[in-house]
């Protein structure tokens, strides 16, 4: 089992609600 199978799919949901967050904080050219 690699590590990122053990993060599972709420790991990888909770990374992109925090990568969309920070996107719309930075000004968006």
């Amino acid at each position: 089992m690699t590590p990122r199978d053990a993060a599972g799919p709420h790991a990888v949901a909770a990374l992109s609600a925090a990568a969309a967050e920070r996107a719309r904080m930075q000004p968006s050219a």
